[in-house]
């Protein structure tokens, strides 16, 4: 018996299999599959189109099947649904992480097919060619969740990511660069002639992260009572995201004197556009990659100093915060907008010097204590040779 297309027309372009559709007025196209020896003619594809229809037209009442292309499914779906559901950097993230990793590696498999080996041969593959701890867990993870949303969606009954196991462990993270408290002095320093850069390096160096600073706005900048509201993050072109990268990052931060009178300097020498403290000539926020390749880097160069990024101000900043609170990270996460868990292994860095003051102080306290019972000892065999005596 021939099956029957639910909805629109299948046709061939590219190599590939597409079908076209109407969704209310408008008129969409999805790839279905490569031409292949599976599928060699429409009637081949016409599955394929008809499970699509029945998860896109509410009309069609088809039972879901996992006889659909992984690839169609989070295209379709899946980031879809993340896209409007997450925070627009979560959404590029995982929107990158499926381009440049995932897609190439599920091809024209089905969510049905996709068993535990084959996500054990692919991530032991990932960790085998070098690739770091978590940049191997940020690639399961997005697996295992869009393979979750299919059982949630019941094309699937079980998720194949629990079941996959990794054969080789993944390569330890790199140390994570920092500057130093005397480091960030010199560079601040040394930008003095140098206001927007002066202004970009400041701001990292009380904590904020590179789509943090993109985002402070003038209205954010409360110098009397010495604080900054940050309330946004921008990324990629411009695109804003309001609350920032998760809900901790919208807080109030401290600044002292020293910043203060940084961007109260600034902003009676640049007057604002659209209301960024740091904006481009069009007044848009400025684009920080591109400034630290056009400015920072050769400013650094010139006065010997090292360019680390500007998150490295922001984990130096909270090492030297750490210090001054005998590293209590409950006492400073608050104002990096992070869990102490994510202060302790990513932010806070050893300090040899004062691991050095702390490792002497306590020799200090054992040859103390070791001095007392010596002394205790003493006393007591004096006291045993008097009552012997006696």
């Amino acid at each position: 018996m021939k099956l029957k297309l639910q909805s629109g027309s299948i046709y061939k372009k590219h190599g590939a299999w597409h079908w076209r559709y109407y969704e209310g007025s408008k008129q969409r196209s999805l790839k279905l599959a490569d031409v292949s020896d599976e599928f060699r003619s429409k009637r081949d594809v016409v599955p394929v189109a008809n499970d699509l229809a029945a998860r896109i037209l509410p009309r069609n009442n088809q039972p879901r099947t996992g006889n659909v292309g992984i690839v169609e499914f989070v295209e379709a779906v899946y980031l879809p649904w993340v896209r409007d559901q997450k925070r627009p950097a979560t959404f590029d993230g995982y929107r990158k992480m499926w381009a440049k990793h995932l897609k190439p590696h599920f091809g024209a498999r089905r969510l049905y097919a996709y068993e535990p080996f084959h996500a054990t041969e692919f991530l032991t593959g990932l960790a085998r060619a070098g690739m770091g701890r978590h940049a191997v867990s940020h690639i399961r993870a997005l697996m295992s969740g869009l393979f979750a949303h299919a059982v949630a969606l019941g094309y699937l009954r079980m998720n194949p990511i629990h079941d996959a196991k990794l054969l080789t462990a993944p390569r330890k993270p790199e140390e994570t660069p920092h500057y130093t408290v005397e480091e960030m002095r010199a560079i601040l320093a040394g930008l003095r002639s140098e206001p927007q850069a002066l202004v970009a390096m400041a701001l990292a160096f009380v904590g904020l992260n590179r789509a943090e600073i993109r985002g402070v706005r003038w209205e954010d900048v409360d110098t009397a009572n010495g604080v900054i509201h940050v309330r946004r993050s921008i990324w990629g072109k411009d695109k804003v995201s309001e609350g920032g990268k998760t809900s901790r990052r919208t807080r109030d931060i401290t600044i002292g004197p020293l910043l203060i009178g940084i961007l109260e300097h600034f902003r009676s020498l640049q007057p604002t556009i659209k209301g960024y403290v740091l904006e481009n000539s069009a007044g848009h926020p400025l684009e920080l990659g591109q400034f630290s390749t056009r400015v920072l880097r050769p400013l650094f160069a010139k006065l010997g100093l090292e360019w680390k990024g500007y998150h490295a101000g922001r984990r130096g900043a909270e090492t030297a915060m750490a210090r001054h609170v005998n590293g209590d990270p409950q006492l400073v996460a608050h104002h990096f907008g992070h869990s102490i868990e994510v202060a302790m292994e990513h932010y806070i860095k050893p300090v040899p010097a004062d691991t050095r003051r702390a490792a002497l102080a306590l020799d200090g306290a054992l040859s103390s204590t070791e001095s007392e019972a010596n002394k205790g000892q003493q006393e007591t065999e004096v006291l045993a040779t008097a009552g012997k005596s006696l």
